[in-house]
């Protein structure tokens, strides 16, 4: 069982990142169980982002910040590679509230197959 085994990752990926970087991300997540989305929907459990600047203001970003959905970094994958499962995505979320911050506003919290939270609000 991989470590994205279960996991739903949309990529929201600008030009500065590479033809070849991109492929070696989508390669991680493959390799290691994930499937890769093009669209954010509520089955999407992270949204990887390499700009978090621009990902403030992505539909991307939007739609998955309006379902819980985590928004982290480049370095959540590669993390949670190195550590051998699948990490706790709040200290590499990038754009939004962490699933602590939606916690304390009152949001119901449901739990994933794999670990993780989902809210709704």
């Amino acid at each position: 069982m991989g470590v994205f085994t279960d996991c739903q990752i949309a990529l929201e990926l600008d030009s500065s990142l590479g033809f070849k970087k991109k492929s070696a991300l989508k390669g991680k997540i493959i390799n290691n169980g994930g499937t890769i989305s093009f669209i954010v929907t509520k089955n999407t459990t992270h949204l990887v982002v390499n700009n978090a600047e621009k990902a403030q203001d992505s539909y991307k970003s939007r739609m998955a910040q309006k379902w819980g959905i985590p928004v982290v970094g480049l370095e959540f994958v590669d993390k949670c590679l190195e550590g051998g499962k699948l990490l706790e995505a709040d200290p590499f979320v990038v754009a939004g509230k962490t699933a602590a911050q939606q916690f304390s506003t009152g949001k119901i919290l449901g739990k994933c197959a794999r670990g993780g939270y989902r809210f709704w609000g």
